[in-house]
């Protein structure tokens, strides 16, 4: 009977961080770093810069606030213009 609870035990532990390794969530650095992508990529094609910087933040609020998965913000920050950095997060 001990036996087959510790097995369950181990189970259920691999269980629960193979589902958290699915679902990571980016650190606060990289979600920072999140912001600042979009502001590089998009300072320059907005009339207004101050569109960028709210972009910016809005990006790295909702990223710190856990909307964004890890494989999301790593797509995004590999992104080579706006257009494919927000393409990362469609349906978010």
């Amino acid at each position: 009977m001990r036996k087959n609870t510790a097995l369950l035990t181990l189970i259920g532990a691999a269980i629960s961080l193979s589902i958290g390794a699915c679902s990571a969530k980016p650190d606060e650095a990289t979600c920072t770093k999140l912001g600042e992508k979009y502001y590089e990529l998009e300072k320059d094609n907005v009339p207004d810069p101050s569109l960028a910087e709210g972009e910016k933040a809005r990006y790295t609020d909702d990223c710190k606030g856990g909307k964004y998965t890890k494989a999301q913000t790593d797509c995004a920050l590999g992104a080579a213009d706006g257009a494919a950095f927000e393409k990362c997060f469609a349906g978010a």
